[in-house]
């Protein structure tokens, strides 16, 4: 925002649930306190319309290689960029990988900034495509999770 990249007047932060102390106070010391909206715990329904009405989907995974958040399936269902800050993990990977968005490393706030502009201006400019993903959605489903599972059990003679 501050180097001009993002207009104030036209971004619109949504955070659902519960966002810390430090996180509010950031957002209160911040000269764009306008463009957040905390709503709070909210519905399961009521977070999916969100999630569908949004523009680009925010992802901040926990630490650790290993952490992969509940909230990604619900963003790869969704069909919509993700912008996601995370130095490591599956949904780096994924995003990466598959093309579902951009990540940033999350020690720098000028990369997270140049990336996050990146992405609003690919959309803009009709450039960001989001991918076919359904061979993704399938590897998550509970079906093929189960006969992996299985697989896993018949070969270890479990």
């Amino acid at each position: 925002l501050e180097n001009g990249f993002i207009n104030e007047n036209e971004l619109l932060i949504k955070f659902i649930g519960i966002l810390d102390a430090e996180g509010e106070n950031l957002i209160n010391l911040s000269k764009y306190k306008k463009c957040f909206q905390l709503l709070g715990f909210v519905s399961h329904r009521k977070s999916i319309l969100e999630i569908k009405s949004a523009d680009i989907l925010l992802l901040i995974p926990g630490p650790g290689i290993g952490t992969m958040p509940g909230k990604f399936y619900e963003y790869l269902a969704a069909e919509k960029p993700i912008f996601c800050i995370s130095n490591e993990g599956p949904p780096k990977i994924y995003i990466n990988n598959y093309g579902l968005g951009i990540v940033s490393n999350d020690s720098s706030p000028v990369d997270i900034a140049n990336k996050f502009n990146q992405l609003i201006k690919s959309i803009e400019n009709n450039n960001f495509i989001y991918p076919k993903v359904s061979n993704l959605k399938d590897k998550f489903n509970r079906k093929y999770i189960a006969k992996d599972m299985a697989a896993v059990f018949t070969k270890s003679n479990i």
